[in-house]
């Protein structure tokens, strides 16, 4: 939705976001936290979708926790790599209007995320 109702506001306000932005280390920051917050809500506040907006917002406040829990395993340089290029990714799709294409990445985005890493932490623990 996103890359369908992007105004230009939306569009320099994922730029911004995406500036600097980089896969989160083994032992993030605040502003390693922080720059992921600007950026994703960056992304879906573009969809202009009140429900979707604010049903995000709240499993982002919700799911801190689990991707802290997921980044105590070491994902290697790889799976970094690849979350950068995601974002890199999801950024030039939404701001060229590509909703199919910027739809698939963010579905893998969303499949290899922290909190679905964490979930299968938790799902094999019991």
């Amino acid at each position: 939705m996103a890359a369908e109702r992007r105004t230009g506001a939306d569009i320099a306000a994922i730029r911004e976001a995406a500036e600097g932005l980089h896969a989160l280390p083994d032992n993030p920051d605040h502003e390693d936290l922080a720059a992921h917050r600007r950026f994703h809500p960056a992304l879906y506040r573009a969809s202009h979708n009140v429900l979707l907006i604010e049903t995000l917002d709240g499993l982002w406040d919700r799911s801190d926790r689990y991707r802290r829990m997921a980044l105590e395993v070491d994902r290697g340089d790889a799976a970094r790599a690849k979350k950068d290029h995601e974002h890199r990714a999801l950024v030039d799709l939404v701001v060229a209007g590509d909703a199919e294409g910027a739809s698939a990445v963010m579905r893998e985005h969303v499949d290899t995320s922290l909190g679905a890493q964490a979930a299968w932490c938790l799902r094999e623990e019991r």
